[in-house]
């Protein structure tokens, strides 16, 4: 009985606690913005309270970074949002799905891409002239297989990935199934261990 008590505590003080926190994060309205923040939001002043949590915090963690910008920061930054703003619909979906396949990446991954990267930047001009004229030169044929083995291996590792991921649950389904059986022995009084579940 008295466990019964102290578990009903400890959910409602849990409980309790979530519901805290979640207000505490709650975006703030217009009017608890600082000045700074209010300027470089203004366009958003008659919409921000109907806003959803997530896109004003979104738009809040913006103008934070924009406020700590350098002038320097704030030029390219506008030079970038410019250029952004000129790309057509199909650009700027092709751009957002090469970002969310990098975000999918594993971090290895993802930083063989960035030295990658940086290698073909740190390359002097004629050196990237004479990279993107090898690839030009390729026939329609050699870039199709070329793009073709490009799939497969991006397939292959998404597979790995998917693989990898239903482990993991896989894991955490079985721990889960451990520790609600040690709860219910411990609600029985049984101090034993719980046997063993299997590990797949």
């Amino acid at each position: 009985m008295a466990m019964k008590i102290r578990r009903m505590l400890a959910t409602v003080c849990l409980v309790s606690a979530l519901l805290l926190a979640a207000a505490v994060h709650a975006a703030p309205d217009w009017d608890d913005l600082e000045h700074p923040e209010q300027q470089v939001l203004k366009r958003h002043a008659d919409t921000w309270d109907d806003m959803a949590d997530e896109q004003r915090d979104r738009l809040l963690a913006g103008a934070r970074r924009w406020s700590g910008m350098t002038a320097d920061e704030k030029r390219q930054a506008r030079k970038r949002f410019n250029k952004w703003r000129r790309l057509t619909p199909e650009q700027r979906k092709r751009i957002r799905d090469r970002f969310r396949e990098f975000r999918d990446l594993t971090p290895e991954q993802q930083e063989k891409l960035k030295q990658n990267f940086r290698k073909f930047k740190a390359m002097n001009p004629e050196q990237r002239r004479r990279l993107r004229d090898q690839y030009q030169g390729m026939s329609p044929e050699e870039r199709r297989k070329f793009m073709r083995e490009l799939q497969q291996r991006r397939e292959l590792e998404r597979r790995r990935q998917l693989e990898r991921r239903r482990q993991l649950d896989r894991r955490r389904q079985i721990e889960r199934q451990r520790q609600l059986e040690r709860r219910r022995q411990m609600d029985r009084g049984d101090r034993r261990p719980p046997p063993d579940l299997p590990e797949r």
